[in-house]
Parts: structure tokens; sequence; C-alpha cells
């Protein structure tokens, strides 16, 4: 009986034909550094802080910044018809263009040379316009900040963040805003980054892997970024729990030898892991059981990690809203950078929006 449950249970992810896709991945040639990064503002203390970031990345990199400003609309005016609306955006507009110009002038003056930061101000949805902007200008990196808000909060308003993350044709590097309690609404814990106007010090970055060719990816982003900053990975496995009884047969089923034997042989194929790409950079493992979110999370805490690195699937409508997205709730929970990357490209949702103006 035993023979027959165990033949019934989802086959673990730790498999040698997974592990030989993820070294195929990682042996191809590795992502060029990032030439263009897009930097979302809204003139904020928040947003600053992504700048900040990616003036680090830039300086780096040898990086052209292009800083984009989204102008939303004005709902009820629009319900309304009432042509004050139009006039109102304009203003918000030409607003919006004079303060831009204004960052891109300081950066310019005294930290990037010139002709490396541009300006876009757009007006519609934050994410669609973000996302549109990025692929229009084939942008290879977007940092944004994210609130980090939680529960009812979170229910309400969502994530420009996250919803970018879903649609950015490139990867997107999502900073935490330091803690705000304006309108009595408190962000998610966040504990004090290493970001700083003149430099970013990033020295340990965790790479969440199952031995896939998306995890993979991820993997390949972490590589430059390590050898830039002299930062070591830590790759991080996950033994998910998610296995359903479905019959009398798995009463009689020893589920912890079998997630011991998970574990054992996820181990093995971590180590050979780290063993082919420790010629890159300095490498460490560590693993887990459980919820995949909630230990990447933890894990990033405990070990005093300064940036996550994590492949997202991109799902969106239904499947998303049953599956979740593991790489969005770290992006919400984590308390350091997480950078995304996706699996492959997703179409914008459509809209009637236009797509704005350069300033």
């Amino acid at each position: 009986m035993k023979n027959s449950a165990r033949g019934k249970l989802r086959e673990p992810k730790a498999t040698k034909q997974l592990q030989s896709k993820s070294l195929i991945v990682l042996r191809k040639t590795l992502p060029k550094p990032p030439k263009r990064i897009l930097v979302p503002t809204d003139f904020s203390k928040g947003s600053r802080q992504a700048l900040d970031y990616a003036l680090s990345f830039a300086k780096q990199f040898r990086s052209h910044l292009v800083l984009i400003h989204v102008v939303e609309a004005f709902p009820i005016d629009y319900l309304l018809g009432l042509k004050s609306s139009e006039e109102a955006n304009q203003w918000l507009m030409e607003q919006a263009r004079e303060r831009l110009r204004d960052v891109a002038k300081r950066l310019t003056g005294t930290r990037l040379g010139r002709g490396h930061v541009q300006t876009v101000v757009t007006f519609g949805r934050p994410f669609q316009q973000i996302a549109k902007t990025a692929q229009a200008r084939a942008v290879d990196l977007i940092i944004l900040t994210t609130h980090g808000y939680t529960g009812l909060k979170h229910i309400q308003l969502g994530s420009t963040a996250e919803r970018v993350v879903r649609y950015a044709p490139c990867p997107v590097l999502v900073v935490r805003a330091k803690a705000s309690s304006s309108a009595g609404v408190q962000p998610a814990p966040v504990t004090k980054t290493k970001a700083t106007a003149a430099r970013l010090d990033v020295q340990r970055i965790l790479v969440p892997v199952d031995f896939s060719p998306r995890s993979a990816k991820a993997l390949k982003y972490a590589f430059p970024i390590a050898r830039r900053f002299h930062a070591s990975i830590v790759l991080l496995h996950i033994v998910q729990t998610n296995y359903f009884v479905t019959n009398e047969e798995y009463v009689a089923f020893d589920y912890p030898a079998l997630i011991s034997e998970i574990r054992s042989s996820a181990k093995k194929e971590l180590a050979t892991l780290a063993s082919s790409v420790s010629n890159w950079c300095q490498v460490t493992t560590a693993m887990g059981t459980g919820h995949p979110g909630n230990l990447i999370v933890e894990t990033s805490s405990k070990m005093n990690i300064d940036l996550i690195i994590i492949s997202t699937h991109g799902r969106t409508g239904i499947q998303r809203a049953l599956l979740g997205s593991t790489a969005e709730f770290v992006v919400r929970h984590a308390h350091c950078p997480v950078l995304a990357v996706r699996e492959r490209e997703r179409a914008l949702p459509s809209t009637k929006i236009p797509h704005g103006t350069k300033s």
C-alpha cells in the first residue's frame, strides 16, 4: 500500500532532469550589465530611496537613467465629463515636467555626466505607463519603491510595485520605503537598509532556487551584481509541504520519511549547483521546509541579506488569484530590496489611456 500511495504523490522538483536544465541555462551567456535604468518617482521621500539605489547602479555599471513620473486622472471629473479635468491634468503635467527637470539637473550636475539622465512625464495608470515606457525605451532594469502595505490597506490599494513586477518586460528592483504613520496607516515592519545617496553596500545576496531553468535565470542575474559589488551569494532551496490527502491510502504513508528523502536529494543537488558556480563568487547554501514566501523573508532577515534576487512566473487572472505569487509575497514583506526577474514577457492589459508625452 505504501508503494501505491507513494507513486501517486507529486514528485519533488529536485530531479536530475531539472538539474541538468538548470546548469544548461547557467552555461549560456550571462545577462549584460544594465545600460538603461528606469526610475519611477512621485517626488516623495520614499521614491528618493529608489533613486539612491539607481544612482549606485548607474555608477557601478555606467548606466543611463530615465526618470519617469505618471500623472493620474481625476476620476470624478472624468465620470462627469467636465472640461476642467483636462485643464487640471495639463497643469499637473507641466508642474511634473518642471519638477522632474530640476531633479535631473541636480543629478547631472553633481553625480552623473551630461546625457546620462533623461526625463519622461506620462498620463494614465502608473503601472501600465511604467511598463510601456520600459518596453518603448528598451530599458534593462526598473528600480522603484514599495510602501510594503499589508492587510486591509493592501487589499484596498494594491501595490504599483507588484503590478510592475507582474507586467514589466525587464527585471524590477523593488526598494522598501521607510516606515510611515501618515493617515494612521502602518506599513509592514522594515529594518534600516544600507543604501545611501553616495554608495550602495551589497554584501550578501539571497537567491532562492528550485533547480529549474526559471530560477537559474535569476541566479544568472546575481553573478554580475555580486562581482561588481564584491558580494557573496546564498543559494536557498525550500521543500514545499503542499501535499494533499486525497484518499485513505495516504493515511498509511510515511510522510516524514518522504520529506527527509526529498531534503536529502535536494541537499546533494544544491551542493552540485553551488560547486558549479563557485568560480564566479563566494557561494554558500541554505535549506528550509515550509511556505516558500515566508521562509525566504525569514531567511533574508536572519542572515542579514542586502538583496534578494528571485524569479517570477508573471501569473495573472484566475491563476494568480488561486495560486498567488511567491515573488510578489517577497516583494511585499521582505526587509531588503528585491530584484524580480521575469520568466517571460507578459502582455499589458488593454487600455484607452494615451501613452503620454516626453518632457
